[in-house]
């Protein structure tokens, strides 16, 4: 595994943690580009915006490193979100409610930045919990 890929991403996850975006800047390329759960593309501030908004939704947020691998230009992760629901998250009022949240996503890098990402996260598994959506 690259070491600077993985440098890279666990400064990120402890920068999220600690609240910090500003680090948004500074890991990832201008032209950087985020797909998520079929939403449209995202630019670097459209990131900080959805990540802003997580953070105000789960203040005590916390992402866990599970499985880190790379081949190449890419480095492949497995995290866990977890947090308490105090905020609104997309019209949903606070619950107070725990989550845990599982995502798996792709980086590619270009001289030691992030210029694409691809995430999938269990959205409906975090609204199930929220009690949002009933099984």
């Amino acid at each position: 595994m690259s070491v600077e890929m993985e440098r890279v991403l666990r400064k990120a996850v402890d920068s999220y943690n600690a609240g910090n975006l500003g680090v948004i800047d500074e890991l990832c390329d201008r032209g950087f580009v985020y797909h998520g759960n079929g939403e449209e593309a995202l630019t670097r501030d459209g990131l900080t915006r959805f990540i802003r908004g997580m953070i105000a939704a789960f203040p005590d947020m916390h992402i866990r490193v599970d499985d880190l691998f790379s081949q190449g230009d890419r480095l492949c992760y497995r995290i866990t979100i977890t947090g308490t629901h105090k905020g609104e998250l997309m019209g949903l009022p606070p619950t107070g409610k725990k989550i845990s949240l599982r995502s798996i996503g792709i980086m590619r890098f270009k001289d030691g930045k992030i210029v694409e990402e691809w995430e999938n996260y269990d959205e409906l598994g975090m609204l199930r919990q929220l009690g949002a959506i009933r099984d």
